[in-house]
């Protein structure tokens, strides 16, 4: 993990969820975010904090616009224990996103 200058980037489009539960957002300069706790929809401007493996991480500043997959969890708890990383998305998007990254570690690991 690399620390690197503080940048502020403006409308971040999350596009997609990784395996590990970190919402993945594509800048409009093109470059691929990390970020935690948005959903695949959302706009948001956030702050680069560091590097990992080369992807930049960055936190969320401000949410421009909510996904129409955005819900309200059910846990009190959520965002706080890390325990369930995406309660805040419908159902049914769970099931097409958990789907999805099977299907792409059957494709990256089992070619």
């Amino acid at each position: 993990m690399r620390k690197t200058k503080p940048e502020y980037v403006e409308r971040i489009q999350i596009v997609d969820f990784s395996d590990k539960g970190m919402s993945i957002g594509k800048a409009p300069d093109g470059r691929v975010i990390l970020m935690e706790n948005l959903v695949p929809g959302d706009i948001v401007d956030g702050l680069i904090i560091r590097k990992t493996k080369g992807m930049p991480y960055a936190l969320t500043k401000r949410i421009v616009e909510e996904s129409t997959k955005r819900i309200e969890p059910e846990c009190k708890h959520f965002g706080q224990c890390g325990g369930c990383k995406i309660q805040h998305i419908q159902y049914k998007e769970q099931l097409i996103l958990k789907q999805n990254s099977v299907l792409n570690a059957l494709q990256r690991i089992g070619k």
